[in-house]
This record gives C-alpha cells, sequence and structure tokens, in this order.
C-alpha cells in the first residue's frame, strides 16, 4: 500500500500504540496501585499509569508526515486498518489551525497523517481513530507542540481537508468556496 506522493513515513515522527495489557501483579496488589498506595506516584483515579502520547514539535510553517503504528495494539490478530479518521479537539476556528492534508493507511498498521499549520506556542491534540477489519476500533489523542519558530501559517489552499464533506464523491463547499467539514 502507498501513500499519496509514495512516502515512505518517519520513524522520527511515529507513535507507536502500546498493547493494552493490565500490570503485572504485586501479590493481590498491581505494581501501580503498590506504588500509589506508598505514596511513589499520585492516584488520579485510574486503574493504571498512562504517559501522555506526543508527536515530536513542528513550527506552524511545517507540513510533515506524522505516523501512528498500530502494530504492537493489533499484534497476533491478523487484523488490520480499515478506516481512519482524524479529528482536532482544540480548533478554534482559525484559518491557520492544525489541520492535516491527508491521512492514510501505511502497511495494514500504521496510520500516516501530513499536518499542516497550528498556532504557534500551543500544544494540540491529533485525535487518530481507527476502525479494523474485523470491527475493533480505537482512538489515540496525541499532543503535539507547536513552536514559535514562524508566525501562524495557513495550510496550503490547494489541500481538501480529510473531513470534508462529500456527496456522491464530490467535496461540498459554502457560498464562499471554503470546504464543508462537521
Amino acid at each position: 500500500m502507498t501513500l499519496p506522493d509514495n512516502i515512505i513515513p518517519s520513524t522520527a515522527r511515529t507513535y507507536v500504540v502500546p498493547a493494552e495489557r493490565q500490570p503485572e501483579a504485586c501479590g493481590s496488589v498491581s505494581t501501580w496501585d503498590a506504588l500509589r498506595l506508598r505514596g511513589i506516584i499520585p492516584s488520579f483515579g485510574g486503574a493504571s499509569c498512562q504517559c501522555r502520547a506526543s508527536f515530536p514539535p513542528k513550527s506552524s510553517a511545517d507540513i510533515l508526515d506524522y505516523a501512528v503504528d498500530f502494530s504492537t495494539w493489533l499484534a497476533d490478530t491478523g487484523d488490520a486498518i480499515e478506516v481512519v479518521s482524524v479529528t482536532y479537539p482544540d480548533t478554534t476556528g482559525l484559518t491557520y489551525d492544525l489541520t492535516d492534508l491527508w491521512a492514510d493507511v501505511y502497511q495494514g498498521e500504521t496510520v500516516v497523517v501530513m499536518l499542516a499549520s497550528g498556532r504557534p506556542g500551543t500544544k494540540q491534540r491529533v485525535v487518530v481513530t481507527v476502525e479494523t477489519v474485523e470491527g475493533r476500533t480505537k482512538a489515540v489523542p496525541i499532543e503535539i507542540k507547536i513552536t514559535r519558530a514562524t508566525p501562524a501559517t495557513d495550510p496550503p489552499s490547494n489541500f481538501i481537508p480529510t473531513n470534508a464533506l462529500s456527496l456522491n464523491g464530490v467535496n461540498l463547499t459554502d457560498d464562499t468556496g471554503a470546504y464543508l467539514i462537521p
């Protein structure tokens, strides 16, 4: 399976989704719970400790591919990603909000997203949601820091957002020609 422009994802900009395993047990109490009870790590009400997923930073002017590798999460299932969607919960309606130029599946287990723009000096969330051939679904929120290295930059004017609404293969636009997005 090839990506647009035959891009090969960079391992330097790849987040690997971990397998969903329970922490190892320590008697009848998990290792994480044992550490919480001793006051070594704080309790946030969750059953396990989770680190925040993040991509390497980018400037607003950068247009870079970022990958989310689901191979560990899909290990030993024989399943493959069929549908991918990308959302941005922190967007504010500005023309230079973080967006993707495209998102696609690479080799059945990796999602590659070409990111553009973003508000300088902020941390943004990118939520990559996949559905597999066998019906599994997984949403992965990933943070990305938008540096102040460049001023706010609009995405290229000739791109069609991957979440643009379409009807019978035709992208829908408003009266100004802007693509309609949900």
